[in-house]
């Protein structure tokens, strides 16, 4: 739960950021003139190579933010139902930290 709301405010972000790249890029895609070009213009064009990277990217940051997080939250969550080792706390945390280690260098 204490993932949640972050992780839907991600979510939206990077739905909006995905929508602007690809606008972005129909605006910029060059008009290709010629005697044989009269194709239907209203297809919408495939997915290029630049929103295919930036999808991977938005997929890895989000695998990323899941699975620092995720250990982190669970283990304070059964840490208050049961008692754990301080090895399980320590543990996720270095999780996280490599999770955000791995979020920031890419």
């Amino acid at each position: 739960m204490a993932t949640f709301v972050p992780l839907t405010i991600n979510t939206i972000f990077n739905g909006l950021i995905f929508k602007y790249v690809r606008a972005s890029t129909h605006r910029v895609q060059p008009q290709i003139s010629g005697i044989n070009t009269t194709s239907n213009n209203n297809q919408q064009p495939i997915i290029g190579r630049r929103e295919i990277s930036l999808l991977k990217q938005m997929i890895f940051m989000f695998c990323a933010f899941i699975g620092g997080w995720t250990p982190a939250c669970s283990v304070i969550i059964i840490e208050q139902l049961i008692t754990l080792n301080p090895l399980y706390f320590q543990c996720s945390l270095k999780i996280f930290e490599i999770a955000i280690l791995c979020s920031t260098l890419i």
